[in-house]
């Protein structure tokens, strides 16, 4: 397990795959999915304007985070030899 939540696991490793819970690219869709989907994000509790201001808000800091990430995935665990 390399994150997860009080809920559930978020990532994991198994072999030299990487499980994911979530979208690491999220931050570059800059919110789109709560504002194409207005309704449904308001019947979960989401303010689907709010959601896009807040995730411009930290998009970049997101990204850096991102692709940190997925290098370290990348030369550490998918390069690792059987």
């Amino acid at each position: 397990m390399i994150a997860e939540t009080d809920v559930a696991p978020q990532a994991f490793v198994a072999g030299r795959s990487l499980g994911l819970q979530f979208h690491p690219e999220y931050a570059r869709d800059h919110g789109r999915m709560g504002t194409r989907l207005p309704a449904r994000a308001r019947s979960e509790g989401v303010d689907p304007e709010g959601l896009l201001v807040e995730t411009r808000r930290r998009a970049q800091g997101l990204e850096a985070v991102d692709v940190g990430f997925v290098d370290h995935f990348r030369d550490e665990i998918a390069r690792r030899k059987r």
